[in-house]
């Protein structure tokens, strides 16, 4: 703890589901879903690095994020676990944090899941 601080106890705090630990996305019964493909797919053509794009580079990105009871990404969840390229993963960060999904449910309630999902940075042919 922090000196002087005041303790916390969690099992205080009320089930509402905004403070529940998230649950890996397997052990959801329905799988959050993306609501916002189009924004998701302009976003991916807008933030393409330049020097990369110009390079006529493409690459991969594994990110890793909780989706919350609202179907939000929670800004400081959001990782990259994997990046054929750094200025990939910088770009992929931004991407992921304007996701919307429709939340995923246990018992047909909403609930924050742990969510890793591949980012594919490929060239639009002309």
């Amino acid at each position: 703890g922090v000196e002087g601080g005041v303790p916390q106890n969690m099992a205080d705090k009320k089930e509402d589901n905004t403070g529940t630990a998230p649950i890996d996305v397997s052990l959801a019964e329905e799988k959050p879903q993306l609501q916002n493909a189009a924004e998701v797919q302009r976003l991916l053509q807008r933030l393409y690095p330049p020097l990369l794009r110009d390079a006529g580079i493409t690459g991969q990105v594994q990110m890793k994020f909780v989706v919350n009871a609202q179907g939000r990404v929670e800004a400081t969840s959001v990782s990259v676990i994997n990046a054929s390229h750094d200025q990939f993963g910088e770009a992929s960060t931004k991407v992921v944090e304007k996701m919307r999904f429709k939340p995923a449910k246990v018992g047909g309630r909403p609930v924050p899941v742990l969510v890793q999902i591949p980012i594919s940075w490929t060239l639009e042919r002309a």
